[in-house]
């Protein structure tokens, strides 16, 4: 029976890999080859999406095409490396972090006090409200864009692919034990 159970479980957990990776991971496999559309988009905000403990906040842009209005949260990086240093004796708060906005990888370090700081966005410094940035989207499908440059992020679609085969695979063989004990 137990058996029987942990290979529903291992089945449950594959179905939702495989879900995420459609989700999540298969817009980075298309964008690349079908975002050959250029149009200009304009900065009306920032996302809500804090990484880790830091302020870091991905803009969201603006943009229009001959299908309408959209906005999406970008420019996205392939990753975000956040390095925080909290000391009761430091007087002011230090943050140093990427300048290049066509990086692929975002580094921020912060230095600040640990009993009070205010801590700012440094995406609002390299991306300010109301400035204008490249979009390149599907021209079939606009809402499938990305902003600025191509982040490489296949990486995630692989990995929950992955794990969801791994996962089926492992669930395939419990669930085979299972009828041979029997």
């Amino acid at each position: 029976m137990w058996r029987l159970l942990i290979g529903l479980v291992l089945l449950s957990i594959s179905i939702l890999l495989f879900f995420l990776a459609y989700k999540i991971g298969w817009k980075y496999m298309l964008q690349e080859d079908r975002c050959t559309a250029k149009t200009t988009g304009r900065i009306v905000g920032y996302s809500m999406w804090r990484h880790g403990n830091s302020a870091l906040r991905l803009p969201k842009v603006e943009y229009e095409t001959n299908q309408g209005v959209f906005t999406m949260t970008g420019p996205e990086y392939r990753s975000v490396i956040v390095s925080s240093v909290s000391t009761p004796f430091r007087k002011q708060q230090e943050t140093d972090y990427t300048t290049d906005i066509y990086a692929q990888s975002f580094r921020y370090h912060i230095r600040k006090n640990s009993l009070f700081s205010v801590e700012g966005n440094p995406m609002r410094e390299l991306f300010p409200l109301g400035s204008e940035i490249d979009v390149f989207y599907d021209p079939y499908n606009p809402q499938l864009a990305y902003a600025l440059r191509y982040a490489n992020k296949k990486c995630v679609f692989y990995l929950l692919l992955f794990g969801g085969l791994l996962l089926l695979t492992a669930s395939i063989i419990v669930t085979l034990l299972l009828f041979n004990a029997a």
